[in-house]
């Protein structure tokens, strides 16, 4: 089964499911609806990832076992999120597109590190 969207430079191709035309949009940034969750770069979830990164900062987990974590969990949900009961339990319309998975890491990673930095001031 292979994912609706499409990468291009700063363009998202949506096979939409009830055309047989192809549409392309600019991907937005930021989402600013529930609907645009998953489809912009930064949503609601990416403040999710921060905070997560910032506790495991601040227990001291070492930056490689806190992005393996991550990363884990960033594939297992695009694995998730492919099926009707991963769209369901998400509340989504499909699986993150991959600028807002690699904002996420970033996000997690920037939590993580302001988490060591404030034990080590």
């Amino acid at each position: 089964m292979t994912t609706p969207f499409r990468l291009f430079p700063a363009l998202v191709k949506w096979n939409s499911p009830c055309s047989t035309w192809d549409t392309l949009a600019v991907m937005k940034l930021l989402a600013t609806r529930k609907s645009e969750q998953n489809r912009a770069a930064v949503d609601p979830w990416t403040a999710v990832h921060l905070a997560a990164g910032l506790a495991l900062g601040l227990m001291a987990v070492p930056l490689r076992h806190a992005l393996a974590t991550a990363v884990i969990y960033e594939a297992a949900e695009q694995v998730f999120e492919r099926r009707a009961c991963g769209q369901s339990f998400f509340e989504t319309s499909g699986p993150e597109v991959l600028p807002n998975a690699l904002v996420d890491m970033v996000a997690f990673a920037a939590g993580h590190w302001l988490g060591r930095a404030w034990n080590a001031s």
